[in-house]
């Protein structure tokens, strides 16, 4: 059973809020995954900023922002490209790369359905 959005956030903001501020920039894996299909991921990420101003200015906030964009303009390219930028510079371990590899599938029309 995949757990839901809600409850993911919910546990990341949990776990950033009792962390120093250095470490909440490590996003989540999950979170970073199910942020890009999610209808709250925009207001997620505000969430962060808001919790944290210095995670807007993280590779992993950057990050997901793109993937968003990219998602929601259906634009595969840009979302391959961003993967690859990030995965250059810090290795995405294999889970979050499959969990990214079914979204941009469903971007490519792929698959319907990640559950």
């Amino acid at each position: 059973m995949v757990p839901s959005v809600t409850s993911q956030v919910t546990l990341a903001g949990h776990r950033a809020s009792n962390q120093n501020c250095h470490e909440c920039f490590s996003v989540p894996q999950s979170v970073l995954a199910f942020l890009t299909l999610s209808p709250m991921a925009q207001l997620a990420v505000q969430k962060y900023e808001e919790l944290f101003p210095a995670f807007s200015d993280s590779r992993e906030c950057k990050l997901v922002k793109k993937l968003l964009e990219a998602h929601e303009e259906q634009n595969v390219d840009s979302y391959t490209e961003s993967v690859k930028e990030y995965d250059s510079i810090s290795r995405l371990d294999q889970w979050l790369t499959t969990m990214l590899l079914r979204i941009k599938k469903t971007i490519q029309g792929d698959e319907e359905d990640l559950r």
